[in-house]
């Protein structure tokens, strides 16, 4: 749905008060509705992909460009997956998908699918204000529904890895 800008649509289900769900002000505590263990978990599945997956997806991409491109590349996608890893904004690196390697994009797809499962069968929860990217993941260590945040990190690595 990204292409289209149609999550937002998707997302305001789990995320606001769309469907009673309100996962984003249950998680910060500012309702104090949520649930430990549950409250948090449409989000948890971002982290991984976005501060781990995507990076690592860049730095693949940098790999397999062309020698003579490759110190054009390495700006445009270095900037990009430092975009991604600090504050969640994958926009840059999910068009590079998308334009470059459609195929790729919808591995893209089913991965981020695959971590939003994992991250829901596992006791770990993570939420954030903005996106799941280093400095809310930091923020929400404190949240009242905040459960094994430091989980992120192998689950992060071993995406990185698939990526």
């Amino acid at each position: 749905l990204i292409p289209t800008g149609l999550h937002h649509a998707l997302n305001s289900v789990f995320w606001f008060d769309v469907a009673g769900i309100n996962d984003i002000g249950n998680f910060w505590g500012t309702l104090g509705e949520g649930v430990y263990g549950q409250t948090g978990m449409y989000m948890t599945g971002f982290f991984p992909v976005m501060m781990f997956g995507l990076p690592a997806g860049a730095l693949a991409m940098y790999h397999t460009a062309k020698d003579k491109k490759k110190k054009a590349v390495a700006g445009l996608l270095l900037a990009a997956a430092l975009s991604s890893f600090f504050t969640g904004v994958t926009e840059p690196l999910e068009f590079a998908f998308m334009f470059l390697a459609p195929g790729l994009y919808l591995v893209h797809a089913g991965l981020t699918g695959i971590s939003a499962i994992v991250c829901t069968l596992l006791p770990v929860r993570s939420g954030f204000n903005f996106s799941a990217g280093f400095v809310d993941w930091c923020l929400s260590f404190k949240a009242p529904m905040a459960e094994n945040p430091l989980w992120l990190i192998p689950i992060g690595l071993a995406f990185g890895v698939i990526y």
